[in-house]
């Protein structure tokens, strides 16, 4: 009797034909398909629109670490961003994707963007009202809502958020609630 775990002429010539069969055509198909890029690998990408939203901050990373939640948001035709600014002021922008009309608004508040791991987190809530987080960085919640909704003009001063536990963030992210996530804070 055979066994089945030792390897056998049969099983390698099943082996190669299939690889003959099935990879070798692909392997050719790719090798002769026709390069799709637009650019030569050590051509430079250039973008193809630029818009002006002032000098970031650049002492460290902080505008843009990889643990970084929601450094783009989009709603209807609208799309947010903020950053530290040079003067290390939060700057928050919004555009109007039909227009292209950018406005910007400097927060007030004293921030510290020389931590890189201050960086900053969005977010957009069913009401469409703005949710910011900053200055995270094993420290009390710093957190603000926009007064409007999808306005970028009006701003609380730091709130809390649900006065548990707020006492120590640091990374925070916010997540639009659904009913997998309802379920888990009713349990």
């Amino acid at each position: 009797m055979r066994n089945p775990q030792v390897p056998t002429i049969e099983r390698y010539l099943i082996t190669l034909t299939f690889a003959l069969i099935v990879l070798l055509p692909t392997i050719l198909w790719f090798a002769s398909a026709p390069n799709t890029y637009s650019h030569e690998l050590n051509d430079p990408l250039l973008p193809t629109h630029v818009m002006e939203l002032g000098d970031g901050w650049a002492g460290n990373t902080v505008n843009t670490v990889i643990f970084r939640h929601h450094g783009i948001l989009t709603r209807k035709d609208l799309q947010f961003t903020a950053f530290y600014s040079q003067e290390g002021k939060i700057r928050f922008a919004k555009r109007d994707l039909k227009s292209n009309q950018i406005d910007i608004t400097v927060l007030p508040g004293t921030y510290n963007p020389s931590d890189a791991h201050n960086s900053i987190s969005m977010g957009i809530d069913r009401k469409s009202f703005l949710h910011i987080s900053y200055n995270q960085h094993v420290g009390s919640l710093h957190y603000r809502r926009s007064k409007t909704p999808l306005s970028i003009d009006q701003w609380t001063g730091e709130l809390q958020m649900t006065g548990k536990r707020e006492d120590r963030v640091t990374y925070p992210t916010f997540i639009m609630p659904n009913k997998f996530t309802n379920r888990a804070q009713k349990e």
